[in-house]
C-alpha cells in the first residue's frame, strides 16, 4: 500500500501536545484514517461489498453501512467490531499504521518514530520567508517548497499558524505507513 503524506490545521491552543491528542481524538471519532482494519478482518465472502460502501462517517457507520450492503445480498457473515481506542485501531492497522496523525502519540524535542517535533527556526525564513508564517504559506510549502520533503516515515512536524501577527492554528504534517 506504501506511506502516505498527511496534514492537518487545528486551532492554536498554548498546549502543543493537548492540541495533538484533541486532534487526534477528534479524527479518530469521526473514523478520518485509513481503516486497513476491516480489509484485514472482513470475511472472504463478504470483500467484494467492500467496493460498495462510502468510506465516510465513523467506523461504527461504516461497520453497519457494509452489513446492509451485504443484508441486501444475502450474504450473511460475522463482521468485525469497529476499533474502540486509537491503540486498538493502530494495532488493528498492523504495519500500514492508520496513514493518519493517528500514527503520532506525542510530542518530542527530536524527531522519532511516533512523534511530532516543532520545525527547527533556522529554516523558517527558507521555507516562509518571515518567523511568523501564516495558513497559506504554510499551505504553499507543502505544495511547493517540499516542506515535508525531509520527514521521516513515521514522524511529523508542526509549525505555528498566525493570523493578524497571533497565533491562530498549528500545522501538523508527517508521513506514516509502509
Amino acid at each position: 500500500m506504501g506511506s502516505s503524506n498527511w496534514t492537518y490545521f487545528t486551532p492554536h491552543q498554548e498546549d502543543i501536545e493537548q492540541a495533538l491528542q484533541d486532534l487526534r481524538r477528534k479524527l479518530f471519532e469521526a473514523g478520518d484514517y485509513n481503516r486497513l482494519w476491516l480489509y484485514v478482518e472482513v470475511p472472504e465472502e463478504a470483500f467484494d461489498a467492500l467496493d460498495e460502501i462510502s468510506w465516510t462517517g465513523t467506523d461504527q457507520h461504516l461497520v453497519e453501512e457494509l452489513a446492509q450492503v451485504l443484508a441486501e445480498k444475502q450474504i450473511h457473515v460475522a463482521l468485525p467490531k469497529p476499533p474502540q481506542t486509537i491503540k486498538e485501531a493502530q494495532e488493528r492497522s498492523d504495519a500500514q499504521g492508520t496513514q493518519s496523525i493517528l500514527d503520532i502519540e506525542r510530542i518530542a524535542s527530536q524527531p522519532g518514530m511516533g512523534v511530532a517535533t516543532a520545525l527547527p527556526g533556522n529554516v523558517y525564513r527558507q521555507f516562509f520567508g518571515t518567523e511568523k508564517p501564516t495558513r497559506e504559506m504554510i499551505e504553499r510549502a507543502v505544495k511547493s517548497k517540499g516542506l515535508l520533503d525531509d520527514v521521516m516515515r513515521w514522524e511529523a512536524i508542526y509549525v505555528i499558524a498566525f493570523k493578524n501577527e497571533r497565533p491562530d492554528e498549528i500545522f501538523f504534517g508527517g508521513c506514516s505507513g509502509d
